[in-house]
């Protein structure tokens, strides 16, 4: 490996030329990375846990899911909870929905008046103009330990709406599908003059693919070796008495930077490993 090094010293523009066309070859094909944030990546495929979660998924179905939450104060009016239902609707012909929980579809099962009401929180088809009607939906959600804290909050202000979504094995599946729940959410969000949020496991895998994405396609890296460059070429010309030292790591700065760029490692990683070298680096010449 020493004597390796020490040709990269020895030849060093012979050999800064071919890391740039080399990393250049490879940063061409950046464009067709695929990436994915389902947690199914993770799991060791002859795991007994793995094989259990599957089992568990073909009884129970999903479990991926995207939340939406409508917060306003006036949320339980004839008008209001005609839109929402207008938005659940358009959300529930998206392809890859399987199944939208709201009050909507939810029964609200009370002993009143000597008798077993088995109903609808809310009936889409015949939602109630009554105020007082209304608050006492309201009432009997907060009341109830399944909706509660589920399908509404525990002032009431702010309702929940479940949806789930198929388990697909395509990488950009959760990326297209909350973009799409988002539109819809614009598009009512200043006909309920309500905060409409979407949250849950479906938008934060779509967070973490364009997290990683930006970092991945973004050629940061090869600007770096151009920063890098141009500072150990100044300290080369100004500190005679550092040369080898000097080029000794930044050829390995290079042989480091190309393997990542290569092997695609995490920036986090590669950024870790470039700060020891920083430090150390900079140890170096101040103290020489």
């Amino acid at each position: 490996m020493e004597n390796f090094l020490f040709f990269s010293v020895k030849y060093k523009k012979s050999v800064l030329f071919f890391l740039i066309i080399l990393i250049s070859f490879f940063a061409f094909f950046i464009k067709d990375l695929k990436f994915t944030g389902s947690s199914n990546k993770f799991f060791i495929k002859n795991d007994p846990s793995y094989n259990f979660y599957i089992k568990t998924l073909k009884k129970f179905g999903s479990d991926n899911k995207a939340i939406i939450s409508i917060k306003s104060k006036n949320i339980f009016t004839y008008e209001n909870l005609q839109t929402i239902y207008k938005m659940i609707n358009e959300i529930k012909q998206l392809q890859g929905v399987l199944q939208i929980d709201s009050l909507f579809n939810k029964k609200n099962f009370i002993y009143r008046n000597n008798e077993l009401h088995t109903n609808l929180f809310i009936d889409p088809y015949n939602i109630p103009k009554d105020p007082k009607i209304l608050n006492q939906i309201k009432n009997d959600a907060l009341k109830n330990p399944l909706i509660y804290k589920n399908l509404i909050s525990d002032n009431g202000n702010i309702l929940f709406i479940n949806v789930m979504l198929s388990n697909s094995s395509k990488h950009d599946f959760n990326i297209k599908i909350t973009n799409k729940i988002n539109n819809i959410i614009t598009k009512y969000q200043t006909k309920l003059n309500a905060q409409i949020t979407q949250f849950g496991p479906a938008y934060i895998s779509d967070q973490i693919i364009k997290y990683i994405s930006h970092d991945m396609k973004y050629s940061y890296s090869f600007i770096y070796y151009i920063h890098h460059y141009i500072f150990y070429i100044k300290k080369f010309k100004t500190n005679s008495n550092t040369n080898h030292h000097i080029y000794y790591n930044y050829n390995y700065y290079l042989w480091i930077y190309g393997v990542y760029w290569y092997r695609s490692i995490y920036p986090n990683c590669r950024s870790t490993c470039i700060n020891y070298f920083n430090r150390y680096n900079r140890r170096f010449l101040f103290n020489s």
